[in-house]
């Protein structure tokens, strides 16, 4: 996920934000777990400074893009790590090209439908697991 959060997280270093085992490692690592794990693991592990490197000719999301992309697809097949990224930016894009019109951002509880929210007779929700990682985002033909 490279939201505006996450950006913010790894410019200042906050290693917090990236969360247990990646909050005693360096930010490169845990900013790398959260879309491209496969760069985390020994086979393909890349250096923090591997990552700052190429961080000084692109952009966040176009390191992101150039990394999932280089992900091998038998290893996405066979195991659970993340292999994408997501921004408002991104799902908007996608959205539009969906024939979707009426595009804005949301929060996790935000939604504007309340069948999207904790309530009465809504006791769970998708949206309550890692809120500052995630893009909310809603749409309507």
């Amino acid at each position: 996920m490279v939201s505006d959060g996450f950006k913010k997280a790894y410019i200042n270093k906050d290693n917090g934000f990236f969360f247990w085992p990646y909050d005693n490692m360096p930010p490169e690592i845990g900013f790398l777990h959260w879309f491209a794990t496969y760069f985390t693991q020994d086979e393909a592990k890349l250096t923090p400074e591997e990552v700052k490197e190429k961080l000084k000719t692109m952009s966040l999301e176009e390191y992101a893009d150039y990394l999932t992309n280089k992900i091998p697809e038998d290893y996405q097949k066979s195991n659970m790590g993340h292999c994408n990224w997501w921004s408002y930016e991104k799902l908007e894009k996608m959205l539009r090209k969906a024939g979707f019109t009426n595009i804005y951002r949301s929060s996790a509880q935000g939604s504007k439908f309340k069948e999207m929210r904790v309530g009465e007779k809504f006791q769970s929700s998708f949206d309550t697991t890692y809120p500052q990682l995630s893009a909310f985002i809603e749409a309507v033909k």
